[in-house]
């Protein structure tokens, strides 16, 4: 059976694209000592998303190179769910960074920045 690699015209054997989908999977498993000091410190939206931008960018990394379906989820699917984790990790952080003493206001942020980021994913990624 032929494969293709790279951009999908480059042939390669079939060693070389499930060693391409695992490398690029695991790789994300690097954020996990992050992931362990934000539920440490209770911040349980930012490390819900953190799990979701984990697992996301995960099964797509591994579906893009293999082609494979995950829970009836293409790469481009699991691309989709992928930006809008990646995204709401950003703003979590600009609002960490906006040093508000307010913590209402942090949260009423994050929930619009999460409203705004899926209407804008949905309607264009």
């Amino acid at each position: 059976r032929q494969f293709k690699c790279g951009n999908g015209k480059i042939p390669c054997e079939e060693w070389e694209l499930m060693a391409t989908a695992l490398l690029t999977s695991l790789s994300n498993f690097a954020v996990i000592p992050c992931l362990i000091l934000v539920g440490r410190q209770g911040l349980r939206f930012e490390l819900c998303f953190g799990v979701l931008a984990l697992i996301s960018s995960s099964l797509y990394h591994f579906c893009e190179p293999t082609g494979m379906r995950v829970y009836g989820m293409n790469e481009g699917n699991w691309h989709r769910i992928d930006n809008i984790g990646a995204i709401v990790c950003f703003s979590n952080l600009f609002v960490y960074l906006m040093d508000n003493r307010n913590p209402k206001s942090n949260e009423l942020i994050k929930y619009i920045m999460l409203c705004w980021i899926l209407i804008q994913q949905e309607s264009g990624p």
